[in-house]
């Protein structure tokens, strides 16, 4: 059984939300099991450093709010809205929920279910 930081997701956010890349994947292992969406899986956090960075071109903002979290032995789960801001300036809020399978204080597995079809539309 894994103990998980009460304020792993707060500071997770803080940092995407201020697109601290470089800060958002020191929460990671290195060996990180990554999903977003209907992507692909990637592996490994220098990967997953590059897909975000690469992800926050997309868009102008983003900011996390975390609805409800519940916590099962080493996992972390997440209902969430997230607003984007788009590079046209327009806002959009979307549910999204995430599971984060946590050992020693990192991220080893981290899948995000969201639709981000509305923030390109």
């Amino acid at each position: 059984m894994t103990s998980i930081s009460p304020t792993l997701g707060n500071d997770l956010f803080r940092a995407a939300d201020a697109f601290d890349v470089d800060h958002y994947v020191t929460y990671l292992d290195p060996d990180v099991r990554f999903r977003f969406g209907n992507a692909e899986p990637i592996t490994g956090r220098e990967v997953v450093r590059e897909t975000v960075r690469e992800f926050f071109t997309t868009i102008k903002g983003i900011n996390h709010t975390i609805l409800r979290e519940w916590c099962e032995d080493d996992v972390l789960i997440q209902q969430l809205e997230v607003t984007y801001t788009r590079l046209d300036d327009k806002t959009v809020s979307l549910p999204a929920v995430n599971l984060l399978t946590v050992a020693n204080g990192l991220i080893t597995d981290y899948q995000i279910y969201v639709d981000l079809t509305p923030v390109y539309a």
